[in-house]
């Protein structure tokens, strides 16, 4: 019958069903983008997690004051990390055995350290952000991503000089230094990666003249995001480093599943149920470290570098 009615006034409507929902609407609010609102995203901020206490800490508005380095490690020593036998893992008062896990997830298969992980630098190197004419290119939440860094691109030829991923390959790097270096004979020899540094950060040379306060890390192998794992990885490594640095990003339920619960912080499903209702999107972090050769890099699988991973916080 109401459908009739509408009809008579020249009000058509092809889900009859609807109605009955629009017979609740009080108010109706129109907008033009550009007035209300507009086009594109914009951070709000990182939320990282303190893993002492096991919960999120105070949101970080401005991604670029994050520490540069690792995140804080738990205050137990590395050794405690090595196996769920140690004394730390299974039962001092505060330690991670004493963690209340969620009832939907497994118990840990080992306790693993976070000390070797930095937000920042999953925010800086876990994309798809190609540079086109001096312009940032890729996903608009990749984009958005990685500009709130503030952190510098570079790009294959683009980089003049020798990254740090290309020293890390091509020689060893200690303090910043290239100890023993052996030029490709051409450039489909060795691989070219994209390069990401922080603004104050000088560019690593061969020659020395790039400057001392070199900090760079290269993006050696990307994992594009995927719809159906509605995750993206990427494997990273830093100048001197000797250990590469896997970073995932993700839907937070499925970042979730792949982190050992002993990571998750307490407050995660209110945490994120508290962003979400307010409409924002959440986008979990998560990592691990790799000690890998390149060639073994190259032929890791994907399902292998999304595995055993540490919470790092939700973007």
């Amino acid at each position: 019958f109401a459908l009739a009615r509408l009809r008579k006034r020249h009000i058509y409507c092809i889900s009859p069903t609807r109605i009955n929902v629009c017979g609740k609407i009080n108010v109706m609010c129109f907008d033009k983008t550009g007035t209300l609102t507009e086009e594109g995203l914009d951070v709000l901020g990182v939320c990282a997690v303190d893993y002492d206490a096991c919960r999120f800490v105070e949101l970080q508005e401005n991604p670029r004051h994050l520490p540069i380095g690792p995140v804080s490690a738990p205050t137990a020593p590395s050794s405690a990390f090595s196996s769920v036998g140690s004394s730390y893992a299974m039962g001092l008062p505060g330690g991670l055995a004493d963690l209340d896990r969620s009832s939907s997830m497994t118990a840990p298969r080992r306790a693993v350290d976070p000390s070797k992980l930095c937000a920042l630098h999953a925010l800086a190197t876990c994309h798809a952000v190609k540079l086109v004419d001096g312009k940032l290119v890729g996903d608009p939440l990749d984009v958005k991503m990685f500009e709130s860094t503030g952190w510098i691109l570079e790009e294959g030829e683009d980089h003049t000089g020798v990254s740090a991923a290309q020293s890390a390959l091509i020689g060893r790097a200690s303090a910043g230094v290239a100890t023993a270096v052996s030029q490709p004979t051409s450039k489909s020899a060795m691989p070219v990666p994209a390069v990401v540094r922080p603004p104050h950060s000088d560019r690593f040379t061969l020659d020395g003249a790039g400057g001392i306060n070199v900090y760079e890390l290269g993006i050696i192998r990307t994992f594009d995001f995927s719809a159906a794992l509605r995750r993206q990885s990427v494997v990273a490594k830093r100048l001197g480093a000797r250990y590469n640095e896997v970073y995932v990003k993700g839907a937070p339920e499925a970042v979730r599943e792949l982190c050992f619960s002993d990571t998750i912080p307490r407050d995660f499903d209110r945490t994120l149920l508290e962003y979400t209702n307010h409409g924002y999107r959440v986008i979990a972090l998560a990592g691990k470290s790799l000690k890998m050769s390149w060639p073994k890099l190259q032929r890791l699988k994907r399902d292998a570098v999304e595995q055993d991973l540490v919470f790092i916080g939700f973007l």
